[in-house]
């Protein structure tokens, strides 16, 4: 039997916003999975510009939350992944590529989450507005 290009992108053309999260932690196993998976997405001449900064404390989730416009969700996420970008690191350290490089790794992040069906606790995912250091 053969898979229609509809059936192929299920999980794409089904995808939804999470705001609400389920309660629990999330494994040491599944963020180290998670960040793999962005770690392997393509960048401009394999540079791979980016940094990842998990973020567990409430505390600090909930500051978050408050400083980011929409991002009232966060103060209930009990995890949150901030994707950085190391101009230094990117291509040409031009923007434009870092800005890519960094979306594709938040794509794939968010592909892989969705793939792996992981219900038992929510992902909050932050793209930061400014660089973080190496």
């Amino acid at each position: 039997m053969s898979t229609t290009p509809d059936e192929k992108l299920k999980f794409i053309l089904g995808r939804r916003s999470i705001r609400v999260y389920a309660p629990g932690q999330v494994s040491e196993s599944e963020i180290t999975r998670l960040l793999q998976a962005a770690m392997a997405a393509p960048s401009a001449v394999a540079k791979d510009p980016w940094r990842f900064v998990v973020i567990r404390k409430k505390e600090t989730l909930s500051a978050i939350a408050v400083a980011l416009p929409n991002g009232a969700m966060l103060a209930t996420a009990p995890l949150g992944i901030i994707v950085c970008g190391d101009l230094d690191a990117a291509h040409d350290r031009q923007l434009s590529y870092l800005l890519q490089d960094c979306s594709a790794a938040l794509r794939t992040c968010c592909f892989a989450r969705m793939l792996w069906a992981w219900a038992l606790a929510g992902w909050a995912f932050i793209r930061a507005k400014t660089e973080c250091g190496g």
